[in-house]
């Protein structure tokens, strides 16, 4: 969907980074885990 982005953004040198998803949030969230989870892949990129 945002692939004119994409190319835009690493014409001018960046570079994607990697993904974080949550699934299944409404029938069955574990906000904690998943902060925790988000907490280490932002750990992990930076």
């Amino acid at each position: 969907v945002y692939w004119h982005l994409h190319k835009a953004h690493e014409f001018i040198g960046m570079k994607a980074l990697p993904t974080f998803m949550c699934n299944d949030v409404v029938k069955n969230p574990q906000v904690e885990k998943y902060l925790n989870e988000y907490e280490l892949h932002l750990k992990k990129i930076f």
